[in-house]
């Protein structure tokens, strides 16, 4: 039953290897031990498998808690940790479309657990939070962009390809962030839930996370069909906004530990991607790094932590600054760096590719190996 209440512990692990199946090719690559270029493997592994592993095992974990329903079960988590699992291997031989429908079974394993959950919330339980409208808009982004590659693979139009891959990285996660964020930076950064909502303020917040769910899905089509700058502004204009307004970032931490602060700047590094992208097109793959290398995976960092802090009784720890936490923001942020400036040094690109790899599988390395300590010693260390 622990599994199934708390899925994250198998699919916490689970992302921690992904991960670090993801930018190792990188690492191997620079040091010319692999020779092809793993660009492909590690966009499709790192976002459809990585991100997706832990954002299934957190949703698993909280949507029974919030909504009072049961547990995945077997079967769904089952599907879930091997339709993650089976990406990297399938993307690494070419199988694009085996890929893509791994991924969609866990896109729909994901979208009926929460569906079946939301339906089934017990009596006294507050209704779920409005800007939850995310989650079936990132899904059916998702969902659109694994058909378009699954099409490309079979000859569709190249325009397919491009579509495709950035609903699959970018539009799951980016609306999973906007889901969650409004309900965890209250809960992380002051350690109290949000207060509910009138009916009337229910009603409003709803409407204007429906009109910035289209906007946001809207901006991929105008990208890469109509106009590539209108689509990234549009983009990095919703995720700011949903950033500033509903996830109320500006206001400092009240309280102590240094994975909240870290949530706190990754938060205001996800908009700077698609933002700083439609400043120069040009330099449009570095600066998406800043949302994904500075904003989602340092998110994924500092919220797993948050999540593993307190079901396993350390909530003293949480309050404090733990070295491999400190570890981990570092090599992160010199991740960002190296990767963002690596255009700016043509002759020693590849060189700082390498760097760049390296420092985040450091962090990754460390983060995993923190992680795995507390999930399988629970409660070493009880609260004073």
């Amino acid at each position: 039953m622990s599994l199934r209440k708390e899925p994250f512990r198998l699919l916490f692990p689970v992302g921690v290897l992904l991960a670090w199946a993801g930018v190792a090719p990188w690492v191997l690559f620079g040091t010319g031990l692999l020779r092809s270029w793993p660009g492909v493997f590690h966009a499709l592994t790192m976002t459809q498998a990585f991100l997706l592993a832990i954002s299934v095992g957190f949703l698993g974990t909280m949507i029974p808690r919030r909504t009072g329903t049961p547990p995945m079960s077997w079967l769904e988590l089952a599907l879930a940790a091997a339709g993650v699992a089976v990406i990297p291997p399938a993307v690494a031989f070419g199988w694009l479309a085996a890929a893509e429908i791994s991924y969609l079974a866990v896109i729909v394993t994901l979208a009926q657990f929460a569906i079946r959950r939301m339906r089934r919330i017990a009596a006294p339980r507050p209704p779920v939070p409005p800007s939850f409208l995310f989650i079936p808009a990132g899904l059916i982004g998702g969902a659109a962009g694994a058909g378009l590659l699954i099409a490309f693979s079979f000859g569709a139009a190249p325009w397919s390809l491009g579509l495709g891959r950035a609903l699959v990285q970018e539009a799951v996660l980016l609306a999973l962030v906007l889901a969650l964020t409004p309900m965890l930076t209250p809960l992380i950064l002051h350690g109290q839930a949000p207060p509910e909502p009138s009916p009337a303020s229910r009603r409003r917040t709803l409407r204007l996370h429906a009109l910035a769910a289209a906007a946001l899905l809207a901006s991929f089509p105008i990208q890469y069909l109509a106009w590539e700058r209108g689509g990234l502004l549009l983009r990095g204009l919703v995720l700011a906004l949903e950033v500033a307004f509903a996830a109320r970032i500006a206001t400092a931490p009240t309280v102590r530990g240094l994975h909240r602060r870290l949530y706190r700047l990754a938060l205001l590094f996800v908009p700077l991607g698609p933002l700083t992208a439609a400043i120069w097109p040009a330099l449009r793959i570095p600066a998406l790094h800043l949302t994904f290398v500075g904003g989602l995976s340092l998110l994924v960092f500092a919220v797993s932590l948050h999540v593993v802090f307190l079901h396993t009784g350390r909530e003293q720890v949480a309050g404090g600054r733990p070295w491999p936490v400190a570890v981990v923001g570092a090599l992160t942020l010199g991740a960002v760096a190296a990767r963002v400036c690596a255009e700016r040094f043509s002759t020693h690109y590849f060189e700082a590719l390498t760097v760049a790899a390296s420092l985040w599988l450091g962090a990754a390395l460390v983060w995993g190996l923190f992680l795995a300590k507390m999930v399988a010693f629970k409660r070493r260390e009880q609260p004073g």
